[in-house]
């Protein structure tokens, strides 16, 4: 999932932005946020700014499919949970130029020499 530990993501698990598309939403798929789009919400941020007349004129729209308004506002009710701002940046070490010192910092020869496989190689 993250490239065997090479990959950093700093988020907490779970953890959702106001910045970030609507699909990070539980229940939103890309059919829905597109609807969703067309009204002007787009980030998690604009779901939870959601009024409750946008709301009922959402749920009221035949082409809405399961999106009632009792729908919408649970989903609006999740995006204010949301942690505001943008997510933090996820590191891949495997696009530095070491990618071992990126990975490991000071400690990066031992993690080297400590591996079977490349320490034949490398050191």
């Amino acid at each position: 999932k993250n490239g065997a530990g090479w990959v950093s993501d700093p988020r907490p698990e779970g953890t959702v932005y106001s910045s970030e598309n609507v699909m990070k939403i539980s229940g939103i798929a890309k059919a829905k946020a597109g609807h969703l789009m067309r009204h002007g919400i787009k980030t998690v941020g604009d779901l939870a700014d959601m009024s409750n007349e946008t709301i009922q004129l959402i749920g009221a729209e035949r082409e809405a499919r399961q999106m009632s308004a009792q729908a919408l506002e649970k989903w609006r009710d999740e995006a204010r949970t949301a942690t505001v701002g943008e997510p933090p940046a996820v590191t891949d070490h495997r696009t530095a130029a070491n990618p071992y010192e990126a990975r490991y910092n000071d400690k990066w020869h031992d993690e080297i020499k400590n591996s079977p496989t490349l320490r034949g190689y490398v050191c």
